[in-house]
């Protein structure tokens, strides 16, 4: 995974109410919740204020871990 400085400083095409911009984001967090594989979300300013949180990434499941469908069983 890339560290999170390389992920901050890369641009993203950011769609949000049918109008597309390229963003970069202002803060992002990993995550990964108990059995689910993780994800990076950024969240982004758009130029009128808003902010718009986004998907950036999604990590592969941890070596070992079996499938989230598997549990309970």
């Amino acid at each position: 995974m890339p560290g999170y400085e390389e992920i901050l400083d890369r641009e993203y095409e950011i769609e949000h109410c049918g109008v597309k911009y390229k963003l970069r984001p202002v803060k992002a967090w990993l995550l990964r919740p108990p059995g689910r594989p993780g994800i990076v979300v950024a969240l982004f300013k758009l130029p009128d204020g808003t902010a718009v949180r986004r998907v950036v990434m999604r990590l592969p499941p941890e070596v070992g871990e079996r499938p989230v469908a598997e549990r309970g069983t």
